[in-house]
């Protein structure tokens, strides 16, 4: 009873201080959910925001599951099998947009991730290590690592909340510990979760389950007896998950199976580009880290972020720095006998992580080295990791096993220290890692951005129509379309165009059908085609309107040149009149004829 009391302490100290630290930290007294977006004005929080909304529309409103969406691209609707639904938090927010908006409800639930994911960690290294101080310690650098404050900063809440990895491995290690099917059940459990929230996490669990499932039938293979419960341990889990994800699972098999994604060329483009740079796993991107090591130091300060201005691609996926605490620790873990024989499977799951985030070719600095050949290259042939397009998002488990052998480091220490000198280097230990980690900048977008109080009106509005958003975007072009579907989580109107992770090759039907809407894309580095095209257009575009029984368009200011904006109000003023409102964010004009 006393070991249970203080067990209880311990999980309840750990969590007082993980609450504590995230809202110092992350929100410094402006915990007004109403008043401000969690996360940067950029990201891809709206799409999120977009997600919660959809879900309960679907299922209350439409009657329908929400595989497919008939409210983006108008008229022929997009598949969303292999779009980022998160159904987990989507499924998660139903309940609760009877009380909150989606935008609260975002902000709530990237609020709980932070302390969600230290305590789930927490969980795994007090078991793995025996060390509360350990467990604490390696919970800070998991939980408040820049990769996941970069997740936070744009709002990527499948990357983010991250809780449920730790519990599928502390099953893992249970099993190992202890073969029973309870922990085979409790690990679908976990694995199904996490499927939920992103199918990223949960091929890189396939990964390490795939890796156990040998390692355990090597050891095994001269007994029957334990061969036996392996397969049928295996079984169950593997039925437990089907039949929950069967749903999920099939629809996005037969959409890749039938080749019917625009995704070749994307994911060559996206996998160089968002692959780990390995320089950036040792020097801090200063707007998720800003660790006072290097602010001490002009010169390397300076030097550190002329370092980030020489890569290429998306610099936000290459901003990987696990903390200079894992790295040493995995390095110690390396010569160190007495940690390497107890925690040797966490240095080859970081070890194995890394090298995979390196991606297809290896980059130091901007400068690639071995192209298409590092063992990336292999994984990315295989089905489901073929439309991967992010190598960096493995780096999380560099940091998660580097907290594990930290954890294990404090377990070493405390066996041999006292216990006064144990308590100053544990306490030392932890305020390095919250002087790394916890300096990073809270990020906070103003909840009126790009929130036209028309769209209320639309809301209120019975007449069934389309509206159409300029610039037009069918494929992300103009690089902010999530403003779009942020708009339709009020007014409810189908859009033409739009934007989901992985589009089908169908949704360019209406592009190709009405070359006057090619005209309306945004180009790179190019003015709207609309406004250079010559004069003659108005049968054209009146034709159009109709067909795609479009009642409203819309002028986004945010996405237009002050020029592009005053060309296309006029051209569309000479066609429907005057626009019918106006405001800092929009333009919007009525097509009455096209009303029903």
């Amino acid at each position: 009873m006393p070991a249970t009391a203080n067990r209880l302490r311990s999980y309840a100290t750990a969590l007082l201080l993980f609450l504590g630290l995230h809202c110092y930290t992350r929100f410094q007294g402006r915990c007004r959910s109403q008043r401000i977006l969690s996360a940067a004005p950029g990201g891809d929080k709206f799409q999120f925001i977009w997600n919660f909304w959809w879900v309960r529309h679907a299922l209350f409103d439409l009657g329908q599951l929400p595989f497919f969406c008939p409210v983006q691209y108008y008229p022929t609707g997009v598949s969303l099998v292999l779009h980022d639904t998160t159904y987990f938090w989507s499924f998660l927010s139903v309940p609760l947009q009877s009380v909150f908006d989606p935008r609260t409800i975002l902000n709530l639930f990237l609020l709980v991730c932070f302390p969600l994911n230290a305590m789930a960690f927490y969980h795994l290294a007090r078991e793995v290590s025996g060390s509360h101080w350990g467990a604490l310690i390696g919970s800070l650098l998991f939980a408040f690592c820049p990769y996941l404050v970069g997740r936070y900063y744009v709002g990527h809440i499948q990357y983010l909340g991250m809780f449920t990895i730790p519990l599928f491995l502390l099953q893992i290690y249970r099993y190992f510990q202890m073969p029973r099917v309870r922990h085979a059940v409790y690990a679908g459990i976990y694995f199904c979760l996490t499927a939920l929230i992103s199918y990223y996490s949960a091929a890189e669990l396939m990964l390490i389950l795939a890796a156990c499932v040998v390692y355990r039938g090597l050891a095994v293979r001269g007994d029957s007896v334990q061969m036996k419960a392996l397969l049928f341990h295996g079984l169950v889990f593997a039925m437990f998950c089907a039949g929950v994800l069967a749903i999920f699972i099939v629809p996005a098999l037969l959409q890749i199976l039938q080749g019917d994604y625009r995704l070749a060329p994307a994911t060559a483009r996206h996998v160089v580009a968002s692959s780990a740079d390995l320089i950036t796993y040792f020097i801090p991107d200063t707007t998720l880290a800003s660790w006072k090591g290097w602010q001490w130091s002009q010169t390397a300060a300076h030097w550190a972020q002329g370092v980030y201005d020489s890569l290429h691609g998306n610099i936000l996926e290459k901003s990987v720095y696990a903390g200079w605490t894992s790295i040493i620790a995995l390095a110690v873990a390396l010569v160190w006998k007495p940690l390497r024989r107890s925690y040797w499977p966490w240095v080859i799951l970081a070890g194995a992580f890394f090298i995979l985030s390196l991606g297809p070719t290896l980059h130091f600095k901007g400068t690639a080295y071995l192209e298409n050949r590092m063992p990336y290259r292999l994984l990315s042939a295989l089905p489901l990791f073929d439309i991967m397009r992010n190598p960096s998002r493995f780096a999380i488990f560099i940091t998660l096993g580097g907290g594990l052998v930290v954890a294990g480091v404090c377990r070493q220490l405390k066996q041999a220290l006292n216990r006064q000198a144990y308590n100053l280097v544990a306490v030392g230990l932890a305020l390095f890692v919250l002087i790394e980690f916890l300096p990073a900048p809270a990020y906070f977008t103003p909840h009126h951005y790009f929130r036209s109080p028309y769209y209320h009106r639309l809301q209120m509005d019975p007449g069934e129509y389309s509206i159409l958003n300029l610039p037009v975007d069918f494929y992300e072009t103009t690089g902010r379309s999530d403003i779009y579907l942020y708009a339709q989580t009020i007014h409810a109107k189908p859009i033409i165009g739009g934007y989901v992770s992985r589009e089908p090759h169908y949704v360019l039907e209406t592009l190709d059908n009405y070359p006057i809407l090619k005209q309306m894309v945004r180009e790179p580095g190019k003015p709207l085609g609309l406004l250079t095209a010559g004069q003659g257009r108005e049968a054209t575009m009146q034709q159009m309107l109709t067909e795609l029984k479009v009642g409203r368009i819309i002028l986004h200011r945010a996405l237009l040149t002050p020029q592009e904006q005053t060309g296309l109000a006029a051209q569309f003023q000479s066609i429907l009149g005057a626009p019918v409102f106006q405001d800092q964010w929009i333009i919007a004009f009525k097509a009455e004829v096209h009303s029903q």
